[in-house]
């Protein structure tokens, strides 16, 4: 079962319309769009930082 877990956000007003013109282009929900954004990010900073796991 792939449960998801949830959490509460608070984001500058500016840094969510950026993310929310960006969800739309992309065909993405905002909550999936900041998903998408976190996981980049961590491939960036394992493989130029150093590995989490």
């Amino acid at each position: 079962m792939n449960e998801k877990k949830q959490i509460t956000v608070r984001l500058n007003p500016e840094i969510f319309e950026r993310v929310e013109k960006i969800s739309y282009k992309e065909k993405r929900s905002i909550s999936m769009q900041i998903e998408y954004m976190i996981e980049k990010y961590i491939e960036w900073y394992e493989s130029d930082v150093e590995t989490i796991a």
